[in-house]
């Protein structure tokens, strides 16, 4: 009987520790393969940009492969910060070149 409870408590066990040990899997392999080469781009697209630094977000996405969400998370990830472009679109530029003192609004994106 002791063998039988301690088979069921096992699985029950493994059963419910399995599935947040995959989410953790999954997790860290898109990290090392799809986040990191991405937020590699971005950053150096941001460092390089030029002007005041903003480039939009229209940008980002295409040179990243990402989707809107995924692109501001990535980017967060890098510390920067949003603004409106004088075009009236999303910008993005590191908070090193555009500190959160300084107004997001109305500002140039220089290709």
């Amino acid at each position: 009987m002791t063998v039988l409870l301690s088979g069921i408590v096992g699985g029950l066990v493994a059963g419910s520790i399995a599935p947040f040990l995959l989410q953790i899997m999954t997790q860290w392999r898109h990290e090392r393969r799809w986040a990191k080469p991405r937020k590699t781009l971005l950053k150096a697209k941001l460092d390089s940009a030029k002007g005041d630094g903003w480039v939009s977000l229209e940008r980002l996405k295409i040179l990243s492969g990402t989707s809107n969400d995924e692109c501001r998370t990535l980017l967060i990830g890098l510390q920067a910060r949003g603004g409106i472009l004088k075009s009236e679109k999303e910008g993005w530029a590191l908070i090193v070149k555009q500190p959160l003192t300084e107004s997001g609004e109305n500002v140039e994106e220089k290709e």
